[in-house]
């Protein structure tokens, strides 16, 4: 193979966010509506649903993964857009939530920027001098 039959094409395909809290619960909540703003522009609201899920880690920044992993996948798995969240229980191994989703609407929702995967590279999760932050990292 010759250096014509190839090229090096420069590629971001990760994107970070680092995010603060006054507690854990406040951080899990906050971090999984974030990713939500970062993806979805939302014009009106559409018919809810309810969704418990119980998500399990080795340790905070397992069950930080883990928890966006379950958020991305609404959209992934089910074209469902998070509109809210209440962290019904957690603890540095599991986490209980209520998520309210709605449908895709292309009507209503603008994807702005399509996140495939939370990646453990440089995860952070745990308590800081700002009370709880993360720093995660996602594929785009």
């Amino acid at each position: 193979m010759s250096e014509k039959d190839y090229r090096f094409i420069d590629h971001t395909a990760d994107f970070g966010i680092q995010v603060w809290a006054s507690s854990a619960k406040a951080l899990f909540l906050r971090t999984a509506m974030i990713v939500y703003d970062l993806m979805v522009f939302r014009q009106g609201t559409g018919r809810h649903f309810t969704y418990t899920c119980h998500i399990e880690g080795e340790d905070w920044p397992d069950l930080m993964i883990n928890w966006l992993r379950e958020v991305l996948g609404f959209w992934h798995s089910q074209e469902k857009i998070l509109c809210d969240v209440t962290i019904d229980a957690l603890t540095e191994t599991g986490l209980q939530a209520t998520c309210v989703l709605e449908d895709y609407d292309c009507h209503r929702h603008v994807i702005t920027r399509e996140i495939k995967a939370v990646t453990y590279h440089q995860i952070f999760c745990g308590p800081c001098e700002k009370g709880w932050c993360a720093s995660v990292i996602f594929d785009l």
